[in-house]
């Protein structure tokens, strides 16, 4: 990519970033549980489940998806936060605390967890789009703990958050499946699944 090109989505990045923070911050508080219910469901649905996957999941901010009803489907991680410019820990189950940011993660008690034993990441974003582009809070934490992963991607967001094209870079990952609360669309043709490697794309 060149410098213009890369000055131009650097912009167009940071103004969407600060029109989906904005809409985060407009939406009913009392919906948001309501919403987050129903994308768990469809994620639930998806066929990606062995019978006891590691799943990374995250720890919501107020205004993100809750999915926290999504732990009991197998072994459960959350990221940790080690030091800018470094790929995020994962962590099982056990103590949180707060950590950069004001994010919870786990405590350095919980047991570490192999990244490369994930089967499927739940993915939080400030955008995403009907072709798996994300946009994240600007850090580049997930990109670069994801970039040689083989786990499923599956981005979770409200409807609302989900644009007709979020501007990316060489260097941002696609999601694999996208979910809102009111539809399920399957990005990768050929995703490599931890029990079936085909899956006819499309939405639901």
């Amino acid at each position: 990519m060149d410098r213009t090109r890369a000055e131009t989505v650097i912009a167009e990045k940071a103004a969407l970033r600060d029109r989906m923070k904005a809409w985060r911050r407009s939406q009913d508080a009392e919906l948001r549980p309501l919403h987050s219910a129903a994308i768990c469901a469809r994620v639930r649905a998806l066929p990606l489940w062995t019978p006891t996957p590691v799943c990374w999941l995250f720890h919501a901010m107020p205004t993100e998806v809750d999915v926290a009803a999504l732990t009991p489907l197998g072994t459960p991680c959350w990221p940790v936060v080690v030091g800018r410019g470094l790929p995020l820990l994962l962590r099982g189950a056990g103590p949180v605390l707060r950590g950069p940011f004001g994010i919870r993660q786990p405590s350095p008690e919980c047991p570490e967890v192999d990244r490369h034993n994930v089967d499927v990441v739940i993915v939080p974003g400030l955008a995403f789009d009907p072709g798996g582009g994300r946009l994240g809070m600007g850090a580049g934490y997930y990109d670069r703990t994801l970039a040689n992963m083989t786990a499923i991607r599956v981005g979770v967001c409200f409807e609302g958050q989900l644009v007709d094209r979020v501007p990316t870079t060489d260097h941002d990952l696609n999601m694999h499946w996208m979910v809102t609360e009111r539809r399920t669309i399957h990005v990768a043709q050929q995703v490599m699944q931890p029990t079936d490697r085909s899956t006819p794309h499309g939405s639901q």
